[in-house]
């Protein structure tokens, strides 16, 4: 069973960069490329390529903020003329044509409060020395604030048509 397939990674990059402790971004993209073709009693050919993006980026004090982004394409045909001989599953004369193309996008938001940095911060000061910052740190180890939002969006085109006499 000839079995050729030709694809091939394109482009995979990526880069990343911290700000010190306080921040940070980084970035993917690729591209990728798929071609196959079967030639058993007919042949079934498909091609396509694919390409996504990932950015994130994040800060760090007072505030702990993270967002991601990412995006994704892809485009594939596929076309079959082939006699199957599966007795089981399908035998005779198949010919199949499928054209597909999608897109999708999503974005996440995630945000918190970093008390460790408040405490530090009221540390330095020095009318909070003795009782004031230990009721400060008590109140901050306690707190928790935390929320996240998420949004995706996503198209899709297809087409088929298949044709089987078995």
């Amino acid at each position: 069973m000839p079995t050729v397939d030709a694809s091939k990674k394109i482009l995979n990059a990526g880069a990343d960069y911290a700000a010190g402790d306080w921040a940070n971004v980084g970035a993917e993209a690729n591209l990728d490329f798929k071609a196959q073709a079967q030639l058993l009693r007919g042949i079934d050919l498909g091609i396509g390529a694919e390409a996504g993006v990932r950015l994130e980026g994040g800060l760090h004090k007072y505030l702990s903020a993270d967002v991601q982004g990412q995006a994704n394409a892809a485009a594939r045909v596929r076309a079959q003329i082939q006699v199957p001989l599966d007795l089981f599953s399908e035998a005779g004369l198949a010919i199949r044509l499928q054209a597909i193309a999608e897109a999708a996008v999503g974005v996440t938001l995630g945000i918190g409060l970093k008390a460790g940095d408040f405490i530090a911060l009221a540390e330095q000061d020095p009318h909070m020395r003795g009782v004031p910052i230990e009721l400060l740190k008590v109140f901050l180890h306690e707190l928790e604030i935390q929320g996240g939002v998420m949004a995706k969006a996503a198209v899709s085109a297809m087409a088929y048509a298949n044709l089987a006499m078995t």
